[in-house]
């Protein structure tokens, strides 16, 4: 209604020119908000994943494809496992990266970000005979699980709790999962060490080991959660893992940290959101550990989760991300706080673009008066020679032509039609030499 009202108001010419000011106005304001609300979300993102055919390696890929629907490029590094991922995090080397629980240092805690619990990961100790207490493991041939790895990491954390030092174990052997599984099997080493996801395929090949393989239940896993708060109690319950191969074969009491996703601080926002929304997709429902709902969460993070993954775990997809390309919300999602000051700059320059058009058309008609004037005065006080009579009548037909081909507002043509006929009095006079200034 207002922009037909400026329409009719305005003469074509002169409507161009003012909105052009303010649409050229509103412009430089939007350009100006692009370049100071903060940086885009980036197109190109680096995880760090873990073992090539292991559990972390899988959820990377899920993400990768999650991301990619997205419009952004993953690349996925492969590592020994979270220890090397927390480190490619530190250096600035991975964006994301999976993170066994329990991990993180005091200053990881001020470098890094949480974004999501994913699930648990049970640790399970495979022994060739029976042991109830890690203390049992003095004098022999220990598997700790590759250098670099969560598991690891985990394995030596629970022996120093124990009490049980490096140097009393007989060997300590740090191969990869296959070798140190067929190792074990062979009798080459005694105690295996695995975290893993419980349908996995390492802890598949596990359960289903044809050699004399025990599973060692804790007799202090209670004791373990009080010194290493990361862990929760877990039942791996008969036939859960494999229905048909009923495995495991009973029931098993087992100690898990937690899978996570940990970012490095300061990634965007609206990826933080993305890698939420991701794991919601993938890990909400009901598994071999958990019920439906119980993850992704935040509780079980150890790296404090950013405000970012706060909000889209509690509230999910903004508006703009559930309706837009994410591209085109991402950019929306950046002006939407300069949106409203940028609307109210623009209604006032549509505003004023009439009161703005008369100013100039009255502006206008008060300068040809001025001309008219000019014009009688230089014929009254110079010489009324003929030459001074034509260069005058050139003069006015330039005004005469001027006028008509303006256009005015129509409550400003009587002023016009008013001009022109002063113009043509004037005209009269200069014709028949009865002006003012040739009766001196």
């Amino acid at each position: 209604m207002l922009i037909r009202q400026v329409l009719s108001t305005l003469g074509k010419s002169e409507a161009l020119r003012i909105w052009a000011l303010a649409l050229g106005l509103s412009a430089l304001g939007f350009w100006f908000a692009l370049r100071t609300i903060g940086p885009p979300p980036p197109k190109r993102l680096t995880i760090a994943s873990g073992a090539p055919g292991g559990g972390y390696a899988r959820i990377a890929e899920e993400l990768k494809g999650d991301l990619a629907d997205s419009g952004i490029e993953t690349m996925l590094l492969e590592t020994a496992g979270s220890v090397e991922n927390l480190e490619l995090l530190r250096r600035g080397e991975a964006d994301l990266a999976l993170v066994q629980g329990g991990l993180a240092t005091a200053e990881d805690l001020e470098l890094l970000t949480g974004i999501a619990a994913l699930s648990l990961e049970p640790l399970f100790l495979a022994t060739r005979s029976p042991i109830s207490r890690l203390d049992e493991l003095r004098g022999m041939r220990v598997q700790l699980g590759a250098e670099g790895s969560g598991t690891q990491a985990l394995a030596m954390e629970l022996l120093a709790v124990a009490g049980v030092g490096l140097e009393e174990l007989e060997e300590v052997h740090e191969e990869p999962f296959p070798e140190a599984l067929a190792a074990l099997r062979s009798g080459a080493v005694d105690a295996l060490f695995q975290v893993g996801r419980a349908r996995s395929e390492p802890i598949r090949e596990l359960l289903s080991s044809e050699a004399p393989l025990e599973l060692c239940e804790f007799e202090r896993n209670e004791g373990l959660m009080r010194h290493l708060t990361y862990l929760e109690q877990v039942t791996l319950t008969m036939g859960s893992v494999d229905l048909v191969l009923e495995l495991p074969d009973e029931d098993i009491e087992l100690i898990a940290p937690a899978a996570t996703l940990v970012a490095r601080e300061g990634l965007h926002s609206s990826i933080v959101a993305l890698a939420v929304e991701s794991a919601k997709q993938r890990f909400a429902g009901r598994g071999v550990l958990a019920e439906a709902g119980d993850f992704p969460n935040l509780e079980l993070l150890q790296i404090p989760p950013s405000k970012a993954a706060r909000r889209a775990m509690r509230e999910g997809p903004s508006f703009l991300y559930r309706y837009f390309p994410f591209q085109i919300a991402a950019v929306l999602d950046r002006l939407k706080i300069l949106l409203l000051p940028l609307v109210t700059l623009l209604f006032p320059l549509i505003r004023m673009a009439p009161p703005l058009y008369r100013w100039r058309i009255r502006r206008r008609i008060l300068v040809w008066y001025k001309r008219i004037i000019d014009l009688e005065h230089k014929l009254r006080d110079g010489e009324p020679t003929p030459d001074v009579y034509r260069e005058a009548a050139r003069d006015l037909d330039r005004f005469d032509a001027e006028m008509a081909s303006t256009e005015v507002p129509m409550s400003y043509a009587d002023e016009l039609f008013q001009l022109r006929a002063h113009l043509r009095l004037v005209r009269e006079d200069l014709t028949s030499g009865r002006g003012r200034w040739g009766q001196r």
